[in-house]
């Protein structure tokens, strides 16, 4: 009794595993890979596999492993040159599928969903901009919700950062909205006047604090604060703020009509 009960355990536990949905994930060098094993951490667990790629470091063998038996392809293609370099080694192979493909340009704020409903379209690419732990975990629930033919709409939608904030790496929530509030902060910690020491300003695009690429900005709030300086670390606005366009063609938006939409609700 007490084998067969350890056993029934056992396959419970794997069980998530088993039935986990497959999310292809392609993209370019230009992404630092940090941002993907951050999401593939992010996915551990909630019954998405997500499997990345860079296409100009892996070739057209590495985008085709990743490709199969996905259910879900994502593009993160931000410039217009990283969707020419996932064209020329990918197109082929995305252009063979039936499967829902969204692809975010998103240093345009443009989103082109694939038998995809455009709002799906849009609630995805925002958990993807606004990044974070929070939002990758709320974007893998999302499609897990989805994939298994649930209402997706049910899920919290995503944290944005402030719309315009200033960033230490000390600061438990990372992110000042305002710059009294940061002044004050940095004072009780570090003793002294703020405005008594010189003022390094250093602007940046928000991204970095979504994506989790703060080593770079971490050591050079520490290299201004050694150096006898006020580091202000700022950015002023959020991708999410700036608003995405959906951009989709005549075959597009054919596709789109007939994609299957979890439940049937679209306009999540």
């Amino acid at each position: 009794m007490k084998k067969h009960l350890t056993l029934l355990i056992l396959l419970l536990l794997l069980m998530p595993c088993a039935f986990a949905h497959k999310v292809a994930l392609l993209s370019t060098r230009f992404v630092l890979e940090h941002k993907f094993n951050l999401m593939q951490a992010a996915s551990a667990g909630t019954g998405i596999e997500l499997h990345w790629v860079q296409a100009d470091r892996d070739g057209e063998d590495g985008v085709r492993k990743v490709l199969e038996n996905a259910q879900l392809v994502i593009i993160d293609a931000p410039r217009s040159d990283d969707q020419a370099v996932i064209e020329r080694i990918a197109g082929k192979q995305l252009r063979e599928l039936a499967i829902p493909i969204v692809a975010f340009q998103t240093m345009g704020g443009q989103i082109r969903p694939q038998r995809l409903p455009p709002g799906m379209a849009e609630q995805l690419y925002a958990y993807y901009v606004a990044g974070r732990k929070v939002n990758r975990e709320r974007m893998f629930h999302y499609l897990r919700i989805w994939l298994d033919g649930g209402d997706p709409g049910t899920v919290e939608p995503p944290e944005d950062l402030p719309n315009g904030g200033i960033y230490h790496p000390e600061y438990t929530d990372s992110i000042f909205p305002a710059l009294p509030n940061y002044l004050a902060w940095w004072e009780a910690q570090k003793g002294n006047s703020a405005l008594a020491r010189p003022v390094i300003a250093l602007e940046i695009s928000s991204t970095y604090i979504a994506d989790g690429q703060t080593r770079m900005l971490d050591e050079i709030v520490s290299a201004f604060e050694q150096a006898g300086a006020l580091p202000l670390v700022f950015y002023r606005s959020t991708r999410i703020s700036r608003g995405p366009v959906v951009q989709m063609s005549a075959a597009d938006r054919a596709d789109n009509a007939a994609a299957p939409s979890g439940n049937g609700n679209t306009s999540v």
